[in-house]
């Protein structure tokens, strides 16, 4: 938050760039907790749905953790293997908790 205010503080186009950035990690975050939900709700490992994907366990958890974005490819992988709508990964969205990176289950 600091680096955040400092960086606003240097001009007028920082602001718009910062904020990109953190509303970005926000909706990776999103995406990556609706991810492990699916997963732990149908009872399948991390291994088994990375093999799917063709990538490896430490980016899959990467996707899960919300680190790394996923590509569209990998996101319509996720949709086949899971038989969910793209839809399902950003729904609820609204109640995510930007701020905490936290997703409350019983909002959505």
């Amino acid at each position: 938050m600091e680096a955040r205010l400092v960086r606003c503080a240097q001009g007028r186009g920082l602001v718009r760039d910062v904020w990109e950035t953190v509303e970005r990690m926000s909706i990776d975050r999103y995406i990556g907790s609706r991810l492990k939900l699916l997963r732990l709700a149908v009872d399948v490992n991390p291994e088994k749905v990375a093999a799917y994907m063709s990538v490896s366990l430490e980016r899959y958890s990467e996707y899960e953790l919300g680190i790394r974005d996923i590509p569209a490819g990998n996101l319509f992988d996720l949709c086949c293997f899971f038989d969910v709508p793209v839809t399902h990964f950003f729904d609820g969205y609204e109640q995510f908790d930007r701020n905490q990176g936290e997703f409350d289950e019983h909002t959505a």
